[in-house]
Formats: structure tokens, C-alpha cells, sequence
């Protein structure tokens, strides 16, 4: 599902972004929730998070199509269970579903939103075509459109970038379908250019960056400039 991808800086800090919508939006008393961890890669979401996942009481469970990826994310300590078989993945057993940097590699987008239907709550994310640096990237002539895939997101397995507009309108389409509420819908992250030309930025400078593109309304919920779009869907109540 998710090609194993060299880590750069700036995916360090997408991550701390990715996990704030679940802590936001998590219970008080994580003791009887039920974690899916859908494409974990090699665990490393959870970087800085080891002690949130061990005193919590969460149970945290971890899918990836790439058995690659499996080893080293069991080798972090943190999941109850890790598997690459799709069909141990049982979406209603789940209080959330983190479908993080998976939407992108797969063609059938609508069809696979609808196979995660059951779980309490759903959070996506996908990367923006409508972000910040791909607008600076097609003025510059590096792409002919904002949709248009890149030899590196070829590279790495994706079939399509999302605009927000599109991006939307399957969100708000499941959770028609499927009885949920949309609790939260934006985009988060902020790339004034690529990732390989902020790698030799300070932690500091990657994170004030994203702070000015809040403050000045370029992202967040309802927002539709930052590196990734997300939302956050949950079970409507009795269904």
C-alpha cells in the first residue's frame, strides 16, 4: 500500500500534524480504545509518542500491504498486533481508523473509503494539490497543473494528488453513504518549497513557518494551502 520512503525532516514534523487530530479529538480515557494504524509503514508515526502509547492503556494495532514494513514497525515495541493480510483488518472492531498517506496510492479512491465503514472514527489524510508549493512549483514551470504527478511521486507509488475541492466531496459523499458526521476538514502542514530544499532548516524555522500560515489563514480547518488535506469523520450517533 505504502512503498517504504527515505525520511526527510519535514515528514517528521507531518507526523507530529497527523497524530494532533487524534489527540484532539480522542477520548478522555484511552484505556478502552482501539487503535488501526492502516498503512504504518515501519511505525515510525508514533516517534515521540512511546510514552502516550505505553501509559495510556490504548490498544494500537498496525496494518501494511508491504510485509518489508512489518519488522521493523514490530521492532518499535508499540503494537498489540501488526499484520499484512487486509482481510485481519475489521474496520468495525476499531474506536479509530488513521489512514494517513494512504488515499494517494490507491486508484479506486471512493471504493476504499467505503471499506473502512465501521469504525468509530476515521481520520485521512492525503497530500494537497491546491498546497502552497505546488502553486509556486507550476509558476515556476515544474508542473503543468496542480493535479499533475511528479517522476517522485511516481517514484513512490501514488496514482493521484487530491485538490481540496475533490478531496471534499468524497469525504462529505462517505460520510453521507455511510452515516457519519464530518467533525473537522482542512489542510495542515506548511512547505513554502520542497521538502529537500527545507532539510537544511532548523526545526525552529520549519515550525514557525506553519504558525504564520495558520495565523494568516492559509491553513487549518476549513483551510486550503497546507502540505496535506485532512478529515475527520465520526460514527453519527446510534448507527
Amino acid at each position: 500500500m505504502k512503498p517504504m520512503q527515505p525520511k526527510n525532516k519535514y515528514e517528521t514534523h507531518l507526523q507530529q500534524y497527523r497524530l494532533q487530530h487524534l489527540f484532539d479529538h480522542g477520548p478522555a480515557d484511552w484505556t478502552e480504545y482501539k487503535i488501526m494504524d492502516y498503512g504504518c509503514g515501519d511505525g515510525s508515526l508514533w516517534n515521540g509518542s512511546e510514552t502516550f502509547i505505553k501509559e495510556s492503556g490504548v490498544t494500537l494495532e498496525g496494518f501494511d500491504i508491504d510485509e518489508n514494513q512489518i519488522s521493523p514497525a514490530s521492532k518499535t515495541g508499540l503494537y498489540n498486533v501488526l499484520t499484512s493480510n487486509v482481510n485481519e483488518v475489521y474496520p468495525p472492531g476499531y474506536s479509530a481508523m488513521l489512514v494517513y498517506g494512504v488515499l494517494e496510492h490507491v486508484e479506486q479512491d471512493c471504493q476504499f473509503l467505503a471499506s473502512l465503514a465501521g469504525s468509530e472514527m476515521i481520520i485521512v489524510t492525503v497530500p494537497n494539490a491546491n498546497s502552497f508549493h505546488r502553486m509556486v512549483g507550476m509558476d515556476m514551470g515544474m508542473i503543468a497543473h496542480l493535479s499533475e504527478l511528479t517522476p517522485g511521486d511516481i517514484e513512490i507509488g501514488h496514482k493521484q494528488v487530491f485538490s481540496y475541492g475533490y478531496f471534499s466531496i468524497i469525504i462529505f459523499e462517505m460520510a453521507r453513504v455511510f452515516e457519519y458526521e464530518v467533525i473537522e476538514i482542512g489542510t495542515h502542514g506548511f512547505k513554502a518549497v520542497s521538502s529537500a530544499q527545507m532539510e537544511t532548516w532548523s526545526d525552529e524555522l520549519i515550525e514557525a513557518q506553519r504558525v504564520v500560515a495558520e495565523d494568516c489563514g492559509l491553513i487549518g480547518a476549513g483551510e486550503m494551502y497546507g502540505a496535506e488535506c485532512y478529515a475527520v469523520l465520526r460514527k453519527m450517533e446510534g448507527q
